[in-house]
């Protein structure tokens, strides 16, 4: 009986042995899965938040390039058929100029992902001090602004939104009136080489275009693709 006791303590002493070297092994394996855990979730916020910060900005990104055009032209103004009221032919010519902006005039705000809005309100201030502010409709399906933000056209109508140099953007997120993201961003102008268009001549059958030279010389422009 003696013997049969000594055997199972001897058989039963390695299992305990074993049990007491693996507990701490177990609880430092336990320590490096959550300091692991810890690690990822601190890593995603930092790629999420860079992520975040190259998104906000506009799709064709944040950098863009000025260019003025030049150029004469002949506007051949004809009579619109089967209207003896318009007038005969008659002939203009233009001295065309216009700064473009490429590569784009018009584009969208690309907002966060992941931010559910309605709008967006863009605030920014140009190198002179000058500011100006718009609100736009905010598409929360593609992160963007449902309509393309005026960045350089000019008209009586409407005010662009950048200049040369350095724009500096706030920009607000809002569902129903409650602010839900916010920031900034920079938006470089530079300025480009001018081009030159060759000397030309056009066709118009509209004679209220016709005496119209911002219209005369954007069409000019575009028949020979911006002096490219």
């Amino acid at each position: 009986m003696k013997n049969k006791l000594i055997k199972t303590a001897l058989d039963q002493k390695p299992k305990i042995q074993k049990q007491t070297l693996n507990q701490p092994q177990k609880q430092a394996k336990q320590l490096g899965q959550k300091l692991g855990i810890i690690l990822a979730i601190i890593l995603g916020i930092n790629i999420g938040q860079s992520i975040c910060a190259q998104a906000q900005m506009f799709s064709q990104g944040d950098s863009f390039t000025s260019v003025a055009l030049r150029g004469t032209v002949v506007a051949h103004c004809q009579p619109r058929p089967g209207d003896p009221g318009s007038g005969g032919p008659t002939m203009v010519t233009y001295s065309c100029r216009e700064s473009i902006l490429e590569p784009a005039e018009m584009d969208y705000f690309v907002g966060p992902q992941g931010i559910v809005a309605e709008t967006v309100e863009l605030q920014v201030t140009h190198e002179d001090g000058s500011k100006r502010a718009k609100s736009y409709p905010y598409d929360s399906v593609r992160f963007r602004s449902s309509k393309r933000v005026n960045l350089w056209v000019a008209s009586l109508f409407q005010k662009p939104f950048l200049e040369q140099g350095i724009n500096k953007f706030n920009y607000i997120l809002k569902q129903a009136d409650q602010v839900v993201q916010a920031g900034q961003f920079d938006v470089q102008v530079e300025r480009g080489a001018p081009r030159t268009c060759p000397y030309s001549s056009i066709t118009i059958w509209d004679p209220n275009e016709c005496s119209n030279q911002i219209s005369v010389c954007r069409r000019y422009f575009q028949q020979f693709n911006d002096c490219r």
